[in-house]
Formats: C-alpha cells, sequence, structure tokens
C-alpha cells in the first residue's frame, strides 16, 4: 500500500496514523467481521487509506510544522477526494459503471465529510487551492496523482441539497454511505485519541445473559421466548413483572448491544442492575450525566476515560437514552457513526409508547435503516398500541419481526380505579396518609406546586416532599434519594417525572387525568409488585383538564376518558389494561387526531431529508422538542459564591488539566437547573460557559418559581 510522508499531526506522519487507523478496523474485523460484507469493507478501507491526504498541501504542512495558524487554508477533509485518482476506474471495473459509480461517491462523501467543518469557499476558490498549493507543491511525486477533474462537489457528493433526489432506493444508498463514513469516523477517532474502537464481549470471562442465567435458573415464558428467538427482529409484549428487562438481556446472547429507555434515571437504575447484580462490568451508560454515574463505581480517571469509549460506542453493552443513538434518520453530518455501529448490534427499546410524535417517528424511520444496515432490534413494553403496531407493519415491514404477546401470566391484580369529575379531593389524601403511603402526580410544575402548598396549609406534618424538574441537580438528588428510600406513611407531590423514572412504590395514588398510556405509567407507581384485595379504590383518576393541548392531545385524553368510564370502581386487570390501550389508540379512531396526523408528517418529513440539512445542535433540540436554558438562580449564586466562582476559575484556567476542567464543570452543574427559554426573561451569560444566571426565585422546597408565567414540566 501507498503513502504519503507528510505530517498529520505533530508527531506523526500520514503514513503511520494511517496504517493505525487501518490497524482500527482491522480489530473491529475480528470481532465482528462476519458482519460486513466484502463490498462494504473494500469502501471503508478506501476512505481510511485516503482521508488524510489533504493534509499533504503547502499551508497545512506549513501550519503543522510551525505549530502556528496559518491565513487561507482550506481544511483537508475538502482536498482528500482529489487523491483519489484511479479509485473510480477500480470500482467500476470491479463493480459495473452504475455500482461503481456509486461506491466513488459514497468514498468521495464520506471523506469529505469526516470532520464537521463550514464550506465557506466557491467551487473555483477550491480548484485554485488545489492547483496553487497541492499540484504545484508537490508536482513529481511518484505515490498518488492529483488531477483537478477527479472530483466535482455538486456530481460526486451524495444528498446535498443540490443532488438529493426522493427515490425508492434513497434509504438505501443513504445506508450504504452512512456505514462507510461512520466506520471512517470510529476508527479516525480512536486511532487520534489511541482509545479502543471496541472492547469485548466477555473481558471477564463471562457473556452477560450466563450470569443471568445463573442468578435465574427458572426462566419465565417471555425470558425463554427471547432465548429461543436471538436471531430475529421481536416485539414482546408482556406485562410488569413477567421479567421484561431480564428478557431483552437473554435476547442479546452474545452481540454487541443497546439497551435504550426514555428517562436517564431509568438508565442508571438498569445500568446499576446490570452492573451490580449480575456482576456484569462490561456496561457503560450514555446520557449527558452519565460520567457523574459511572464516577460511582471507580475513580473519575477511569471514569472519563470510559465515558471517552461510550461515547464511540466501544462497549459491548451500552445502555442509553434514546436521544444518544437515535439521532441519525436526521442525517446530520457526524451521526452515521451511530448506524454504522449499530450495523452489527442489537437495539432494544424499552416502552415505546412513552415516546413523542417526532420520537416516534424517528424511530419507525430508523428501525428501517436499522434493518437496511443489517442490525437488528427488539421493542419490549407492557403496552403498544395498535395504530402503531399499523405504523411499525407499513413503514419497517411487518414480515421483519416477531410479535409474540404474554397476556396470560400469573401477573398480580394491583389496582382498582375511582373517577373523580373534578379537581383533587384533598381531605381524603390527607385521610388516607395517615396510614398508607399517598402519592399524588399533577401534569404540570404549576400545578404540583400549589397542590404541595394546599397540603402543606391543611397538614404539615402529612406531607413527606415535593418533587419535579424545576430543582437545582443537587437538591434534585437529595430529593430522589428521600422518595426512593422513604418508608413513613404521608404524601409525596410529584409531577410526570415519576412515570417510568423512579422504582416506588406507593400505597395509594391520586393523579390527574392523562392519555392511557401515561395513566397507566402512572398507575405503575401504586402496588408495583402486590396483589391488591380491597374493595376502596387505590388509584383516583381527577378529570381536571390541566395541561390539554399544551402538553397532552385532547383527542386522546378525551378518549381515554371515554373509555374509563366502565372501570370505575372496578379492579383493573392486565388484560383491561390491554384493551384500554388498543381502544384508545385503534387506527380507525386515532387516524382522525391530529397526533397521528402529526406522527405521518414527520415520518414524510424525516425521510426527505438530506445531508447535513441538519446540524448535529439542531437535531438534539428537534428531538428533544425543548427548548431550554441552564440557569443558576441568584440567590443559590451569592449562597454558594466562593465554591461557584473556584469552579469557573479552574474551568476558564488555561493551565487546568482536562480532567480537572470537567470535574469542575460536573460539581458546577450540581447547582444548576434548565428550565424553558420562556420561563424567565432576564439572563446573563456566566463568562464562555453555557449556563446563565438569572433573578428568578429559588425555593430549596419548592424548586425554582420563576415570574408569574404559567409554565409547565417538559
Amino acid at each position: 500500500m501507498e503513502f504519503i510522508d507528510g505530517l498529520a499531526k505533530p508527531n506523526k506522519t500520514i503514513r503511520k496514523h494511517t496504517k493505525e487507523t487501518l490497524k482500527v478496523f482491522d480489530d473491529i474485523l475480528k470481532l465482528y467481521g462476519n458482519q460486513f460484507n466484502e463490498d462494504g469493507k473494500e469502501l471503508i478501507r478506501l476512505a481510511i487509506k485516503y482521508h488524510d491526504y489533504g493534509k499533504m498541501n503547502r499551508l497545512f504542512q506549513e501550519k503543522i510544522t510551525n505549530q502556528k495558524r496559518v491565513d487561507g487554508e482550506i481544511y483537508h477533509n475538502f482536498l482528500s477526494p482529489f487523491f483519489l485518482s484511479g479509485v473510480k476506474e477500480k470500482l467500476i471495473s470491479e463493480y459495473g459503471g452504475e455500482i461503481g459509480n456509486l461506491y466513488y461517491n459514497i468514498v468521495c462523501t464520506s471523506i469529505y465529510y469526516h470532520h464537521i467543518r463550514e464550506e465557506n469557499f466557491t467551487d473555483k476558490k477550491l480548484l485554485d487551492y488545489v492547483k496553487e498549493n497541492i499540484i504545484d507543491y508537490l508536482p513529481n511525486n511518484v505515490f498518488y496523482k492529483v488531477d483537478v477533474n477527479n472530483f466535482v462537489r455538486n456530481k460526486n457528493l451524495l444528498f446535498t441539497k443540490k443532488t438529493f433526489k426522493s427515490s425508492s432506493n434513497t434509504l438505501d444508498i443513504y445506508v450504504k454511505y452512512a456505514l462507510v463514513k461512520g466506520m471512517l469516523n470510529k476508527c479516525d477517532y480512536a486511532s487520534s485519541s489511541e482509545q479502543l474502537a471496541e472492547i469485548k464481549a466477555d473481558e471477564s470471562g463471562n457473556y452477560l445473559y450466563e450470569n443471568i442465567e445463573k442468578k435465574l435458573p427458572n426462566l419465565t415464558e417471555a425470558q425463554k421466548f427471547m432465548e429461543e428467538n436471538i436471531d430475529n427482529n421481536i416485539i414482546l409484549i408482556a406485562p410488569t413483572g413477567s421479567g421484561k428487562t431480564e428478557a431483552s438481556l437473554l435476547w442479546l446472547g452474545q452481540s454487541k448491544g443497546f439497551y435504550t429507555l426514555p428517562l436517564k434515571v431509568a438508565s442508571n437504575a438498569i445500568y446499576s442492575r446490570i452492573y451490580n447484580n449480575y456482576n456484569y462490568h462490561e456496561v457503560s451508560l450514555l446520557h449527558s450525566d452519565a460520567l457523574e454515574e459511572l464516577a460511582k463505581n471507580s475513580n473519575f480517571e477511569d471514569s472519563y476515560q470510559m465515558y471517552k469509549e461510550t461515547k464511540l460506542f466501544a462497549y459491548p453493552l451500552t445502555i442509553c437514552t434514546i436521544d444518544q443513538i437515535f439521532k441519525f434518520p436526521f442525517k446530520a453530518v457526524g451521526t452515521e457513526i451511530m448506524l454504522s455501529t449499530l450495523s452489527y448490534s442489537k437495539v432494544i427499546i424499552d416502552e415505546i409508547q412513552m415516546y413523542s410524535s417526532t420520537i416516534l417517528a424517528t424511530i419507525i424511520v430508523g428501525l428501517k435503516m436499522l434493518i437496511e444496515a443489517g442490525g437488528k432490534f427488539a421493542i419490549t413494553t407492557a403496552t403498544i398500541p395498535e395504530f402503531l403496531k399499523g405504523l411499525i407493519n407499513r413503514e419497517v415491514g411487518k414480515a421483519s419481526y416477531v410479535y409474540k404477546e404474554f397476556l396470560n401470566t400469573n401477573v398480580k391484580t394491583r389496582h382498582r380505579i375511582g373517577l373523580v369529575d373534578d379537581d383533587f379531593d384533598y381531605d381524603k389524601i390527607l385521610e388516607s396518609a395517615k396510614e398508607k403511603r399517598v402519592l399524588v402526580i399533577c401534569n404540570t410544575v404549576k400545578k404540583a406546586i400549589e397542590v404541595y402548598q394546599i397540603l402543606i396549609e391543611k397538614d404539615e406534618m402529612l406531607v413527606n416532599g415535593l418533587l419535579h424538574s424545576r430543582f437545582i441537580k443537587k437538591d434534585r438528588n437529595k430529593i430522589e434519594n428521600k422518595i426512593l428510600n422513604e418508608k413513613e406513611n404521608g404524601i409525596w407531590v410529584t409531577t410526570q417525572i415519576v412515570e417510568a423514572s423512579l422504582d416506588i412504590d406507593f400505597d395509594e395514588l391520586h393523579t390527574e387525568m392523562v392519555p392511557i398510556d401515561s395513566l397507566l405509567q402512572r398507575c405503575g407507581r401504586c402496588y408495583r409488585k402486590r396483589e391488591y384485595h380491597n374493595e376502596e379504590a387505590n388509584i383516583y383518576i381527577y378529570n381536571t383538564k390541566n395541561g390539554l393541548n399544551s402538553i397532552y392531545d385532547q383527542d386522546l385524553y378525551n378518549y381515554s376518558w371515554e373509555d374509563l368510564q366502565k372501570f370505575n370502581h372496578k379492579l383493573l386487570t392486565e388484560e383491561d389494561k390491554i384493551e384500554l390501550m388498543n381502544g384508545v389508540y385503534r387506527e380507525d379512531r386515532i387516524a382522525k387526531t391530529k397526533y397521528y396526523d402529526d406522527i405521518i408528517y414527520k415520518i414524510k418529513k424525516i425521510k426527505k431529508i438530506y445531508l447535513s440539512e441538519y446540524d448535529a445542535k439542531e437535531v438534539q433540540n428537534l428531538f428533544r422538542e425543548i427548548y431550554n436554558v441552564t440557569i443558576i438562580p441568584d440567590s443559590i449564586y451569592e449562597k454558594n459564591i466562593l465554591e461557584i466562582e473556584r469552579l469557573i476559575d479552574i474551568i476558564n484556567n488555561k493551565e487546568s488539566t482536562k480532567l480537572d476542567k470537567i470535574k469542575s464543570e460536573m460539581e458546577l452543574y450540581n447547582y444548576t437547573v434548565s428550565i424553558p427559554l420562556y420561563l424567565t426573561k432576564t439572563v446573563t451569560r456566566i463568562d464562555n460557559l453555557n449556563i446563565y444566571r438569572t433573578a428568578g426565585k429559588y425555593d430549596n422546597q419548592l424548586g425554582f418559581i420563576g415570574g408569574e408565567e404559567v409554565y409547565y414540566e417538559t
């Protein structure tokens, strides 16, 4: 193989870096090579071989040699495709004209976008730069040929605004490109940072499924089914208490896996369960606060190294929130590594019914891409709306997965409901709290604070606490620990953040009415694993209409309230819950709603996105559908001014080590809370950080109160 001997880095030649990057790919193939086809391996190797050739230009070599910025430089990734002389002819000779040209364009596009940088030049300026700083700089080099006619942007780049054509094979072409580009990024990042791109699944001597089998010698029917279908895509419906989590993990077998959940707290709990209960340590965690959680099991330096490898998707099993791996349907440059890694992985999607219309649309498009890439999925949930199953059948393919329901298991009947067409019955709540642990769930932060204050005024001794998302991180951690470990009778008031995030079990639930999927999640916080025999209800549902349209779809809300009527004052079995879900989300019924129209619209829109239409930050906002700002309330800042400013100084000090900066930033975030932009009118940025100060009110019992605006939990 021919290499150029210019510098790639101050202490490393292009030859050495390229060899190291190719070795990373070879190491990946040793673990997962049977899941790559020969075409793909060749294109990946070509992309790796040529990706840094563009560094052999006059201005880059001057910059790297003298360690000084050079004016007028065009970044190397935009130049490297010009070095692919002879590659097109080679590919056409091997695969024929149409396929060969496509493969050449895939390699060109992968190299051109392997760094995320602004294209601030015209075609003429690009060609002039190549002539002046490459061809004239190295006219007699025998190792390569550079031809200005070799590469034309609007001809050889796939899926740009100018070249994008939506057709039946667009998805297939994009997936082929993403596998090459993503693997180039993965290998390049690992090589440059001297990190592992992949870690063996049985590094400790056992696979996870073996550890689970030792702990659970008698498997449930759902668990046996998943073990027997490790080679299939799965949709598994099984009630709470049937061992869905272990069933999902058994389905992974010896494969690389990703276990996705809706919320960070739920991810933390599953990670801890696998790491501690099943003594499996080749598992990692990936979400915005994952580093802090990882540090609980190791020193900070080791945890940070683990976190860096997790961001490369290197671990055999990664527990993560869905947004960490399902951004790739938006085709933002930099997200291809996700799909490329998933091409030889299995993905578990837990509680799919909890997601918004945008995320559901993204998942549905993403599942189609995942299958095209060669990966596998398992959707495991207590309930799945009929319309959602219909969408998956239509968009992904009914023949692409095996569907199985386990409804006749010996699951205890745990809930008797009582419907109240009014506001909360505060006297009833207080009376119950004398002998029971009572949970009150509100639809908005404003309502939760209001209910908490009313109950405090009536009988402070019976109220144990308030939990919502507007507490600074330090206070929220304390409150969550308290509610998890609270054994005393009394009342907790919360918002919907407890729907599937905390493993809590109360004796009685009082909740505002919400659509049926959210309501059933809330029911799971009461009599979680106990059978209920009493004639009096243990779940009270209040038709307050709070949050309609601003949070919850009005049609889904109304259908749910209507269908619940026949179950009023009755025990609610697992079969009843399935009937309710299927009734509210029946395809012919749901098809008339704005909610359904919104999902269909978003599926079509996501399919038509062209490469680099969005950047990674925009995708994050689109995916989460929230536009929040991270703030430190003035009262918190002033109370902790010495510690906060010490941490800010470390973060901004050029002499601080990277580890010290990251550790200080984590500590600083303990004093922050994330709020919607509209909640406060005045924010002041703190130095160069993405953290702001605000004059809004904060109370460690009530959280961030802000001004007089009405605001809702997100």
